[in-house]
């Protein structure tokens, strides 16, 4: 096996088969890349990639193709700054856009870097009924689609409203920072044929050709292996590997057992066993533990003597990956080793996308927040927005300062950009025992009179410093408000026994109620060192 480097790629061989992924650290737009010239391929990427809510690129290595994009790139930009710049009924706005690209310029790009397709998909609001008894409280969230829609205060600001600042916070993913303790746990049987095995361990070598292998804290990542046919074996302790290259040199060296049956309980047990020698006197113990399953499922495969282990262990906090090679003779186990993994994270190995596939796994379970915190998602996708009910009550000014403090100096006010956060932010308070009904608290959207519109709080230091409500189509006042006589500020309040909410104005200084924080998420970008509160 060879393996080499360059400001692109990571390349390596494997039996006289080029295997080459992007290079993040050449590459940090926190993106997913798959190189392929195939445009069946290329389809199905695209497919995936808009049912998971996430940014994908498809990269092809094409000269032609990249001076074709780079110039209709130009031109899209071009087009979306003339649109963003239209001038309203009363104002009038001039915009100069120069671009200048010479030959040799566009000629040097498409020769030496792959050109990419951009593709985003962003989940939308929903309609809301929360039904309660004495004894139990429950919501149902029927999905709709809406659109963005610019509206018009009295003074129109004098920046337009960017789209991209209503959509909720995407966890980062750059895979060279993850910061992970990982354990692979490998069927190598006589049920895990030999080509399937090889085809497991050239995945694994891609999928962390990218990540930072090392030992010590901070933006890097442990891995121990574990193979398992009736007994398992812990080959590679989280101690041992120092680099990528070290890792996958070892792993490619895996060979498939005599034994005629698997038994993934045990593997599990040796996972678990081998995080707890990892972590003396609770090194790392910031890191999220993550064991990445790769099991065949066979006519004689059973796992249901696995699965109150792997819930044990999910209920402690550790995220289980599953990839099934399926050999498409035993439905029934199938279904078993989807329970065994954290939802959202079983997958069934297809050549093309399962790199992609187990990166975002990886990501994504790197995404996560602070103790005391909620991380805001919608069913199985994840947000890099972290949701607490702040302690005490006080006016919106005290709670926008307390929020500063438990947020670690990037605490804000709570935004709610959509039906559905606003949902779930609702839910929080009606079963959190410590909050009674009728349920009022402060979000953070205030009345701005030197700019004349709502806005949202932001954290210290972001860019734009508050966000104007008028970009958004979403807002949901309660009968009667916007009403400036109330207040300058807002808080979410309970109009109905039947557990509906909205907004009204409330004075800034004066009511004390329950109060909804926000703060980022610990992710690749974001390296949390403390995570107990």
């Amino acid at each position: 096996m060879a393996l080499y480097t360059d400001e692109n790629f990571i390349t390596w061989t494997y039996e006289n088969e080029p295997q080459r992924v992007r290079n993040d650290s050449a590459h940090s737009d926190h993106t997913y890349c798959y190189i392929t010239d195939n445009p069946d391929e290329q389809n199905e990427q695209e497919k995936r990639a808009s049912r998971r809510g996430v940014v994908y690129e498809v990269c092809k290595w094409s000269s032609g193709f990249g001076v074709v994009l780079i110039i209709s790139a130009i031109a899209a930009v071009v087009l979306v700054a003339a649109l963003l710049e239209k001038p309203s009924d009363n104002e009038v706005h001039t915009t100069a856009i120069n671009v200048e690209i010479t030959t040799s310029e566009l000629q040097s790009t498409a020769a030496m870097t792959p050109t990419t397709t951009s593709h985003a998909s962003i989940s939308a609001a929903g309609s809301t009924s929360f039904t309660t008894t004495s004894k139990t409280k429950r919501t149902t969230i029927l999905p709709v689609t809406t659109s963005i829609e610019s509206t018009t205060s009295r003074r129109r600001l004098s920046t337009t409203p960017n789209p991209r600042w209503y959509y909720e916070k995407e966890c980062a993913c750059t895979p060279s920072k993850l910061w992970l303790d990982v354990v692979i746990v490998i069927d190598n049987s006589l049920g895990m044929p030999k080509e399937e095995l090889d085809k497991a361990l050239t995945n694994l070598c891609k999928v962390f050709a990218q990540v930072t292998i090392t030992q010590g804290e901070g933006h890097q990542s442990r891995v121990g292996v574990v193979t398992y046919g009736i007994k398992a074996d812990a080959r590679h302790n989280l101690t041992e590997f120092n680099s990528f290259h070290e890792f996958c040199n070892r792993i490619m060296k895996i060979r498939q057992t005599n034994a005629t049956s698997s038994n993934l309980k045990e593997g599990l047990e040796k996972a678990k066993q081998m995080f707890r020698d990892g972590r003396p006197s609770g090194f790392r113990k910031n890191v999220k533990e993550v064991i990445l399953i790769h099991a065949s499922v066979y006519k004689q495969s059973h796992f249901e003597d696995a699965k109150p282990l792997a819930d044990q262990m999910k209920i402690s906090g550790k995220e289980i990956v599953v990839v099934a090679f399926d050999q498409r003779d035993n439905p029934r186990a199938l279904m078993q080793i989807r329970e065994i993994a954290t939802e959202g994270f079983y997958y069934i190995y297809e050549e093309y996308y399962i790199f992609g596939d187990v990166q975002h796994a990886l990501c994504t379970a790197n995404c996560f927040c602070r103790k005391k915190w909620l991380q805001y998602t919608l069913d199985t996708l994840r947000f890099g927005s972290c949701l607490r009910i702040g302690p005490g009550q006080f006016n919106w000014e005290q709670a926008k300062r307390a929020c500063l403090r438990i947020g670690h100096e990037s605490g804000h006010l709570a935004t709610v950009f959509s039906k559905e956060k606003h949902n779930f932010i609702a839910l929080m308070f009606i079963n959190d025992s410590r909050v009674e009904s009728p349920y009022i608290y402060h979000i953070g959207l205030s009345y701005d009179t030197k700019q004349s519109d709502y806005l949202w709080e932001q954290p210290v230091g972001s860019d734009p410093a508050k966000i104007p409500l008028r970009g958004s189509s979403f807002r949901i006042w309660n009968r009667g408000y916007p009403s400036l006589s109330g207040g300058n500020c807002v808080d979410t309040a309970q109009y109905s026994t039947k557990f509906e909410f909205g907004w009204q104005n409330i004075h800034c200084r004066y009511v004390y109620k329950p109060y909804i924080c926000q703060m980022n998420s610990c992710d690749t970008d974001n390296y949390c060192a403390n995570i107990e509160e």
